[in-house]
């Protein structure tokens, strides 16, 4: 009798924990919170008023794979976050009201990511005349990645080769006990309440177009007209910046190099016009002047654009969102400086 009771509590004992992996399993693919599983025409409506973060490496690829041959892109912004700011209508009026445009963006983005799209671009046989690239120090080194969740390549871009690591990364967030508490809290009450704010859900609300995958702040706007956006809590943020000039150290070695010139090998292949910018940062941190050197040398003087640094976009506070992204009136003088220039940062 010992015996059979032993063996009872065993199965229990090890049928409960097997029972909570298969509940929670089947609820992160019924459920898809990050959307990751299941296929979608697109990931956010048009307007996005809050909900669990997307992994925006993901949403750029498929939403990509989903139009490109209907929409037939040929121009492309490659980049982080601060890339989703250069607006696309601003930058037909370069480079053509006839062009089809594409944010091909990713939260964190560096180099290895940009490469990997670009690459993934042409082995789709897409046209690609055009290349808008924001680039700064944390596209450069590699370490910035270090938030996986959010940056964490697509598997489709590299063969499927981390499809299990893709999965296993939101697995394990999907059962954390933060996370699980957050969402179910969201789904019952239909409200971002102040505590779920950095725990994977996005408060703030954005208008997107499918088509582009192009997101915009126009709410943020709205409030700088009004006033009403620079809060003190806002204001936080906005740190002193040192007195003296202050140059970022070295980041473009042996490596760097390497995919630097793969991404212009496919540029010079396919006659793209290719234009790379410096960002504006708020910590006015000058690039290196030995990476600005090779990047000119590389993709020539007319092509490389620095932006970096103590200037008049970084000067005012009000030029930025927060201390991370600038807004898009300064994505769009830089796009005019650009291709206004008529030559003139060339030898």
């Amino acid at each position: 009798m010992e015996k059979k009771s032993f063996v009872v509590n065993l199965i229990y004992f090890l049928l409960i924990p097997f029972i909570v992996c298969l509940t929670l399993s089947v609820s992160y693919v019924v459920l898809d919170p990050f959307k990751v599983v299941k296929t979608y025409p697109y990931f956010y409506e048009k307007r996005f008023n809050g909900g669990v973060a997307l992994h925006k490496d993901y949403v750029s690829t498929m939403t990509y794979l989903h139009n490109k041959k209907e929409h037939k892109y040929d121009s492309f912004i490659f980049g982080n976050s601060r890339s989703m700011f250069f607006h696309i209508d601003d930058w037909k009026d370069y480079i053509g009201k006839d062009t089809h445009c594409y944010h091909f963006d990713a939260s964190g983005e560096n180099l290895v990511g940009v490469l990997k799209k670009l690459e993934f671009v042409v082995s789709h046989g897409d046209s690609i005349k055009n290349i808008l690239l924001p680039i700064d120090y944390f596209t450069i080194v590699p370490e910035n990645r270090d938030n996986r969740l959010l940056s964490v390549l697509s598997p489709v871009l590299i063969d499927n080769a981390n499809w299990w690591s893709f999965h296993r990364i939101f697995i394990g967030a999907f059962v954390s006990p933060d996370f699980l508490r957050t969402y179910i809290d969201f789904r019952l009450s239909h409200k971002i309440k102040p505590y779920m704010q950095k725990k994977y859900i996005d408060k703030y609300p954005f208008n997107y177009d499918h088509i582009s995958n192009e997101m915009r702040y126009d709410d943020f706007e709205k409030e700088i007209k009004q006033n009403t956006f620079y809060t003190n809590e806002r204001m936080k943020v906005f740190y002193k910046r040192p007195d003296t000039v202050v140059t970022s150290p070295v980041c473009i070695f042996d490596n760097e190099k390497e995919i630097l010139s793969k991404i212009n090998s496919i540029v010079k292949s396919n006659h793209t016009n290719i234009k790379i910018l410096i960002n504006p940062l708020y910590d006015q941190k000058k690039i290196n002047p030995v990476d600005l050197a090779w990047l000119k040398n590389e993709f020539g003087e007319c092509n490389v654009y620095d932006f970096s640094g103590v200037n008049a976009l970084t000067e005012d506070y009000r030029n930025y969102y927060e201390n991370s992204h600038f807004r898009p009136f300064v994505a769009s003088n830089m796009m005019r400086i650009v291709y206004e220039s008529n030559g003139q940062n060339c030898k």
